[in-house]
């Protein structure tokens, strides 16, 4: 049994192509057919613990493909792209182990594939496997997107905030009261309210008054839209809540009605201040030079694995980003990326709302139809 294990070893050594031309020996082609392993599975860097497969000369195939999928813990919105790596998964992967760093191979540029969907480096040495997808999908799959997301272990609540002034002397006496809250409903949705009290005594003369200024119901999709309904005034406009509208002024106070619009609420300022999230994975400690054309952008010696580019400094704008990587000094690969960013609190998307309901007033009774429309590009 052991001359049959040394011949196997002999024969995965072999490269893909000179493995599968290799006539297998009487009384090996069982041990050819593969085996079962526990194989430690890598991705961006990062181990995601071990799980069993059929390996043989040729191909890994993963038993448990959706258990694997899942503690990728991928956040893509796109199902297209969940699919085709399911898919992949799913079916034999290419070993390349020729690619594998290890004893045999230290060279520079080992341990990296490029590819269009998923694949893999089989490293017999480690009984490991890593997963490489297509770089474009990176930004889809990184957890510092532009938009954030709930977290799994929020609860409905009920949150409220309140100033409260008081001032008593000698026979006068005042009390003024603003609070703002929201209840919520749903993963998505709300109630708001903002509202104020303020009364005073003095003498024999005494008042009080009470307004509510914002009572709507809202409902927040796809992370960048909003409709809400209700009575609400112009404050949320000129946060991200409505959008972050730069103007000081509408033509309608409160209204009654319905609201529909963009927001920058699940924007993720610190990631919007970076740009287009880049991405490298590195096999070993690097250096990546960033190039714009010819500008050089910036200089980064970054560990291996999967590592994040700061372009907290790289000029605003739309153009492409040339990676260059240096391995002991020696350029090994260079990649072209996509980056936009934009000054300013922003997605890069236009911003817009649209309303419609009745005007509302503290001093009349009178109503009006109001339609309002308002852009920000």
């Amino acid at each position: 049994m052991d001359k049959k294990l040394l011949a196997l070893l002999i024969l995965a050594s072999l490269s893909p192509a000179e493995a599968t031309l290799t006539k297998i020996p009487a009384g090996f082609e069982v041990i050819a057919q593969g085996q079962q392993e526990y194989i430690e599975v890598y991705f961006s860097g990062k181990s995601l613990g071990k799980y069993y497969a059929m390996v043989n000369l040729d191909t890994v195939t993963f038993l448990d493909p959706a258990s694997l999928y899942n503690k990728l813990e991928l956040d893509v919105d796109d199902q297209k792209i969940a699919h085709i790596v399911k898919e992949k998964l799913s079916q034999p992967l290419a070993r390349h182990g020729e690619l594998a760093c290890g004893y045999v191979r230290t060279d520079s540029g080992c341990g990296f594939l490029n590819t269009d969907t998923l694949e893999i480096i089989y490293n017999d040495e480690e009984s490991s496997a890593t997963l490489f997808i297509n770089p474009q999908w990176n930004s889809a799959f990184d957890a510092k997107s532009l938009y954030l997301n709930p977290d799994k272990n929020t609860v409905n609540a009920f949150i409220h905030q309140q100033d409260i002034n008081v001032l008593a002397q000698d026979d006068y006496q005042s009390l003024s009261i603003q609070g703002n809250g929201a209840l919520g409903i749903t993963e998505n949705s709300y109630i708001g309210a903002h509202w104020n009290f303020n009364g005073y005594d003095a003498d024999d003369v005494s008042d009080s008054n009470a307004d509510v200024s914002d009572l709507y119901y809202r409902y927040d999709f796809l992370r960048r839209y909003y409709v809400q309904a209700g009575r609400m005034d112009n404050r949320t406009l000129f946060n991200a809540q409505g959008g972050n509208f730069t103007f000081n002024f509408l033509p309608l106070g409160a209204i009654d009605g319905m609201r529909i619009g963009s927001t920058l609420s699940y924007l993720n300022q610190a990631q919007s201040q970076q740009g287009t999230p880049v991405m490298v994975l590195l096999s070993r400690n690097s250096r990546v030079d960033a190039y714009r054309n010819e500008q050089l952008l910036g200089s980064f010696y970054l560990n291996s694995g999967s590592q994040f580019i700061d372009t907290s400094s790289f000029p605003p704008g739309s153009y492409s980003v040339a990676l260059k990587v240096y391995e002991n000094n020696q350029l090994t690969r260079t990649e072209l990326v996509p980056f936009t960013k934009t000054g300013g609190l922003t997605d890069g998307n236009a911003q817009w709302f649209l309303q419609a309901g009745k005007t509302t007033s503290q001093v009349s009774d009178d109503e009006s139809s109001a339609y309002q429309l308002g852009v920000r590009l």
